[in-house]
């Protein structure tokens, strides 16, 4: 095993821990039609082309908050120099969290949804034969009365998903606000839908010839995005028609969230080190990459 791969190895080793309710994880691999509620550490040859995926995933509550992260690397080795993919072979690590929350209370005419997105990205777009390395974060809303129907509904067109693509480490709060177009007295209850998806994709098209086939200009091809995708919903806050604390409201959660805007206490839920603990360790493993190589079994 090259010294490179122990960051993945690591990440594996402490990040296959079981999921909280409301989480969902699936990893994707090769067109994306196939996917695996589970990690996926494997290769996959396609002629003289190997490809290697180190994918997990992992969902908890972190001092009451839901926090989500995504881990997806692919790396892609020809000893014929650079392969060829028609169109691109993708690679994906997904986590969803679904909640039901319960309205006591004045019915606010406005519901702020705010998060916080950590994205650290190895590449950017077209590095060495990828099309694109980036994390997105979708969310979506739907209000119910009492009898459980749905009154009205959020979708991608309303909120927008937010996608982070550059290279290098990001972190920034986003806020989606139902507005007073969604308000509705009889809502007394949402359910919620929030999803972090990583993303590797890999083809030989050359962005100078794009969408005409062309090649890259690389003899080998690596890439990966990095394990320090984490997005946490730090609160729900009901507001008036003028942007101020609505009064007189509640929200409960169904899975026993804390989406109260005041401080939380510092000390972390199970699982959380371990959320931190993926990340630091993948992230020590690809330092080491950067400078030292194990013998493998071909070179002994």
């Amino acid at each position: 095993m090259s010294v490179r791969n122990i960051g993945s190895f690591l990440l594996f080793a402490c990040c296959a821990l079981p999921v909280h309710a409301g989480f969902v994880g699936a990893t994707c691999i090769g067109d994306l039609g196939t996917c695996l509620n589970t990690t996926q550490n494997t290769s996959v040859t396609q002629g003289s082309t190997t490809f290697t995926y180190a994918n997990s995933f992992v969902g908890q509550l972190v001092g009451g908050k839901p926090t989500l992260g995504t881990f997806d690397q692919m790396t892609v080795d020809d000893p014929n120099g650079v392969p060829f993919t028609n169109p691109r072979n993708n690679s994906s690590a997904n986590m969803e969290f679904t909640d039901t929350v319960t309205i006591g209370g004045v019915v606010a005419s406005n519901y702020a949804f705010t998060f916080n997105l950590h994205v650290i990205n190895s590449l950017g777009s077209y590095p060495d034969g990828f099309d694109s390395v980036f994390t997105t974060l979708t969310f979506n809303v739907f209000g119910r009365d009492q009898f459980g129907t749905v009154i009205w509904a959020t979708s991608n067109l309303t909120f927008q998903p937010t996608t982070v693509s550059q290279q290098g480490s990001s972190n920034q709060t986003v806020t989606y606000n139902t507005g007073p177009v969604y308000y509705n007295a009889l809502t007394a209850s949402m359910d919620l839908s929030l999803s972090l998806s990583s993303n590797v994709w890999y083809s030989n098209y050359n962005y100078l010839t794009y969408p005409l086939p062309g090649r890259t200009f690389a003899t080998h091809v690596s890439a990966s995005s990095d394990a320090s995708h984490t997005l946490t919903l730090q609160s729900i806050e009901g507001q008036t028609g003028i942007g101020g604390t609505q009064s007189g409201g509640t929200i409960t959660s169904a899975n026993g969230a804390n989406y109260s805007t005041q401080s939380q206490p510092s000390v972390p839920e199970p699982g959380s080190l371990g959320l931190a603990l993926c990340g630091v360790l993948a992230l020590i493993g690809r330092q080491w990459g950067r400078r030292f190589r194990l013998p493998t079994s071909d070179s002994v």
